[in-house]
């Protein structure tokens, strides 16, 4: 995606402005300060965030996998570009973990191509896959897209250069939903396999507030808009 995370500067403003108003008032405004304390605490609940993050993951969650994919496609998320103390690329978290995935779905049918798509992520993902025992002569690159409208279109190509049709469809859960749409959109046939679907079981620890949770929240904002803006821009 191509726009910032408003969750964390939004609310951020929000308790900035209740304290605000809270003191330039000239009677105690306790109620202010209680949805300031309660809009950090809710943004930065784990319980929470599994909570908001159902709506996207709802539909794959305890759904069958049916392999039926004549191809796999891996859509790359972060990484970071070769600098002079690393010569090569990293991949982020949600890549590297991707990568794995689509790498064992290959291995667990007869061989057939897999494709790597994301700008700047593609050639270190194809080196994981070849590292985890992917043949080189499988690995399709796509090294152009920077968002998911532009995986899905430039994938299209790719596949129907090789004549491939359905595939088994490789990303985050939280993602899965937009990708999914944005790649029939392109008349994709997708086998949807999500990464990382969230779980209700939470230890006690699990209900002070956390750093992991605010950013789970954020990503589930971040894709709740993007759905919004696929939408609105006719890619899904």
């Amino acid at each position: 995606m191509d726009y910032l995370d408003p969750l964390l500067p939004l609310s951020l403003a929000f308790v900035v402005a209740c304290l605000f108003f809270a003191w330039r008032s000239s009677r105690p405004r306790f109620w202010l300060l209680a949805l300031a304390v309660a809009n950090l605490l809710i943004i930065s609940s784990t319980p929470l965030s599994s909570f908001f993050a159902k709506p996207l993951e709802r539909r794959y969650d305890g759904r069958p996998f049916v392999d039926t994919g004549e191809a796999i496609v891996i859509l790359g998320g972060g990484c970071n570009g070769a600098d002079q103390y690393r010569p090569f690329t990293e991949l982020a978290g949600d890549s590297y973990r991707r990568a794995l995935a689509g790498a064992a779905v290959y291995h667990s049918k007869p061989p057939r191509p897999v494709l790597v798509t994301g700008f700047g992520c593609a050639p270190a993902m194809a080196r994981l896959l070849a590292s985890e025992g992917v043949p080189q002569n499988m690995i399709l690159q796509e090294d152009r897209a920077t968002n998911t409208h532009e995986n899905a279109i430039y994938s299209a190509e790719i596949l129907r250069a090789n004549h491939l049709g359905s595939v088994v469809l490789v990303t985050d859960a939280k993602s899965m939903l937009r990708a999914e749409l944005t790649f029939r959109k392109q008349g994709v046939s997708v086998v949807p396999y999500p990464v990382g679907l969230g779980s209700f079981e939470f230890w006690i620890f699990d209900l002070l507030p956390s750093w992991q949770a605010l950013r789970n929240n954020a990503e589930s904002v971040h894709e709740y808009l993007g759905l919004l803006r696929y939408r609105w821009s006719g890619w899904i």
